[in-house]
């Protein structure tokens, strides 16, 4: 609870006429708010528990804090008034042990807080910087393999293609035979023999291209996915580590895919895949 609101608390358990609880709230407040206000009602709040000794220490206070602007005078003379009405009751040995509390609390008062054991100056936290991507190692291995099985695609679109030009000429060939052939000169009507043979190689040369298109489409698709792997892979971050050196004890987990020596995380992974190593 902070100090204003313990304070209004307290005030309206004074107006309601419990005095305990007021004092309650009183004390509450006064732990983190010590103006002349709060002090004032909690030596009131005490008074009319009979709480004497407390009663006049904290009245004592609050009259040398209050303000002494002359509109508020009667409200201080009313403090004064009632601070003395405490002090008739008090016995002679309770009026010393009253005056050793007001000394105590006035060289309290003046003395510094003592500074927290350790305590130290606020540290600021580091700025999160980008340290490189996450699982370098296996980053290069998934952008390789997809990069690998790209180039795979390429060659087979290439097979094919060539596969499918050979069979093209083949027909060429059979077609310019059955042409040449003054018995059968097309494969209309009768139909030469090797009529079935050109339909034959025509469609597997068509297939054959088609095959290289679709090889040449997955090829652009895996490219693509390397690419976006590479680019797009997760990234650590985190407070900024010196790039002066390398980290002597960056964990290898992916035998053979991360730094054969030591590795500097804010480097990132390009330059070790281009250095070669991992």
């Amino acid at each position: 609870m902070d100090p204003r609101t313990a304070y209004h608390k307290g005030n309206a358990a004074f107006r309601e006429g419990r005095f305990t609880a007021a004092r309650h709230y009183y004390r509450r407040a006064l732990e983190g708010d010590s103006s002349f206000d709060v002090l004032c009602n909690l030596g009131r709040a005490e008074a009319e528990l009979k709480d004497n000794v407390p009663a006049w220490v904290h009245l004592s206070l609050c009259l040398e804090e209050y303000p002494k602007d002359p509109e508020l005078s009667a409200t201080r003379n009313s403090f004064s008034t009632l601070r003395e009405d405490v002090q008739d009751r008090l016995s002679p040995e309770q009026y010393a042990r009253a005056q050793q509390m007001l000394a105590d609390a006035k060289a309290a008062a003046a003395r510094p807080a003592p500074a927290a054991a350790g305590a130290t100056a606020p540290v600021q936290p580091a700025p999160e910087v980008d340290l490189g991507p996450r699982s370098p190692g296996l980053r290069l291995a998934v952008t390789f393999g997809l990069g690998g099985l790209a180039l795979a695609g390429v060659g087979a679109g290439i097979g094919f293609s060539v596969h499918s030009v050979d069979l093209g000429a083949q027909a060429d060939e059979l077609r310019a035979e059955i042409a040449d052939d003054p018995n059968n000169p097309s494969c209309t009507g009768g139909g030469h023999p090797s009529c079935d043979t050109l339909e034959e190689t025509l469609a597997r040369s068509d297939e054959a291209q088609h095959i290289a298109l679709g090889s040449f489409i997955a090829a652009g698709a895996l490219a693509t996915s390397a690419v976006l792997t590479y680019v797009l892979w997760p990234h650590d971050h985190g407070p900024a580590k010196s790039a002066t050196g390398p980290a002597a004890t960056a964990p290898r987990t992916f035998a053979g895919l991360r730094p054969t020596g030591a590795f500097d995380p804010a480097r990132g992974s390009m330059w070790l895949g281009l250095r070669g190593h991992f």
